[in-house]
């Protein structure tokens, strides 16, 4: 029970209007920190606080990966005592924004232990900043490795032909098109 604003005689808790003396009541103002926007704005805030510094781990881990890896390759260098820069030929440079695709034509190598290192060696010798390295055993693939969807015998065609992509997050990928799809689609020379 609560007593009415006006006329002070006893009313529900919950009556909006007055049943002595028919005024409306004012609704309770409730206090801003116990309005939903302002319980949403805390949450977003504690979670601002947590959130970088989780994040500030993982870069940090995957940049230690990368040094660790480009370390790998440094010391194998120094040990033949040159930087030996895999043959190569680029077949396109496609620009998007801050980051570069190179697709290379590359046939040095079928052993993918000999194709990652080299790959690294090639991005080391191509890239100042961010970039996607695509490797292709064959020049001739149709132009069809920019177009997107593929029909099943272009995927086919391109996944056959392409043995290898490092990505800007230093990530390298053995033959990446022959996944589920390319089974799906009737690949048979699957390379994983």
């Amino acid at each position: 029970m609560k007593k009415c604003e006006f006329c002070k005689e006893k009313i529900q808790s919950k009556a909006t209007k007055c049943i002595h003396c028919g005024e409306f009541q004012k609704k309770p103002v409730k206090p801003f920190y116990k309005k939903w926007w302002f319980i949403g704005f805390a949450i977003l805030f504690f979670i601002s606080l947590i959130l970088p510094d989780s994040m500030k781990q993982q870069t940090n881990t995957s940049s230690e990966q990368t040094k660790e890896s480009n370390s790998i390759i440094t010391r194998e260098q120094e040990k033949k005592g040159q930087k030996e820069v895999p043959k190569y030929e680029l077949i396109e440079k496609v620009s998007s924004g801050n980051l570069n695709n190179f697709y290379i034509l590359y046939t040095s190598s079928n052993k993918e232990a000999k194709i990652e290192k080299d790959v690294r060696i090639i991005k080391t010798d191509l890239c100042n900043s961010k970039c996607n390295i695509h490797l292709f055993k064959e020049k001739d693939t149709k132009g069809l490795y920019k177009k997107y969807p593929l029909a099943n015998e272009e995927l086919i065609y391109v996944a056959d032909r392409q043995i290898g992509t490092l990505t800007f997050t230093d990530d390298f990928m053995y033959y990446p098109l022959q996944d589920f799809a390319y089974k799906e689609a009737g690949g048979k020379n699957y390379q994983k």
